[in-house]
């Protein structure tokens, strides 16, 4: 997703829900928004674990053992945009 410098795609972020130890994102697509997705973004390891769209579905990876020296964040209050 481009808000991680990663591949522009169809879908926005359109709301965000604590889940465990991390961050579910529903998305929706630009063009048509019946279409729609989740994301789910880990607060303890700060990377994107899981990805599913119509179109694209990147399951759901363990990170157990995984080993970081990145720093913990705590989830700060979602912004909503100017942009729609």
């Amino acid at each position: 997703m481009r808000i991680w410098g990663g591949m522009a795609d169809d879908f926005r972020v359109a709301g965000a829900e604590l889940e465990g130890e991390g961050v579910r994102l529903a998305l929706v697509s630009i063009e048509d928004p019946r279409f729609t997705g989740s994301a789910f973004v880990s607060t303890r390891y700060g990377i994107m674990t899981e990805y599913v769209t119509p179109a694209r579905t990147f399951p759901s990876t363990t990170l157990e053992g995984f080993r970081t020296n990145a720093p913990v964040l705590p989830p700060r209050p979602c912004r909503r945009s100017a942009h729609r």
